[in-house]
């Protein structure tokens, strides 16, 4: 037991405790900014082909454009 005190003597250890550092600003905001989704040919003309069915009428442009609008909100 070379430690070179009494097992009666009590130490007085100060524990120092660093200040935490504040975390970095982000400049950026969390969500990954991605680009909209562009549908596909095939998958506009599938849509317009059903649009067009459930309306019944021959608007093939009218169909096509709503079709687009619609996959592109999707």
């Amino acid at each position: 037991m070379g430690h070179g005190r009494r097992p009666d003597q009590e130490t007085d250890v100060t524990v120092i405790e660093k200040p935490m550092k504040r975390a970095a600003r982000r400049l950026t905001s969390r969500r990954a900014k991605t680009e909209p989704r562009r549908p596909t040919h095939s998958e506009i003309a599938e849509r317009a082909y059903y649009l067009s069915l459930e309306q019944g009428g021959a608007d093939e442009l009218g169909n096509w454009l709503r079709a687009e609008r619609e996959l592109a909100a999707a």
